[in-house]
């Protein structure tokens, strides 16, 4: 089962399930698929990018959102 006890729903075009119906990836979100997701019971969305905009476009549709920036989009590391 997934978000809210539900089977994964889908999702927008360029997000993809990491752990079906639990968490998901996507690349640079309009507010459109944000608010989409938040239909869809998301509660989070961590922002990985420089870039302060999709963490404040989330707060403005209800989600929470968390800005974790990393260097030039690398991969975040396990420290």
């Amino acid at each position: 089962m997934g978000l809210l006890g539900r089977r994964p729903q889908a999702l927008p075009d360029c997000a993809d399930w990491i752990i079906d119906g639990r968490l998901a990836a996507m690349c640079m979100p309009t507010r459109e698929e944000l608010e989409h997701l938040r239909e869809l019971g998301f509660a989070l969305v961590i922002n990985l990018t420089e870039k302060p905009g999709p963490t404040q476009m989330a707060a403005s549709v209800g989600l929470k959102g968390a800005h974790l920036p990393l260097e030039d989009g690398a991969a975040p590391t396990l420290e």
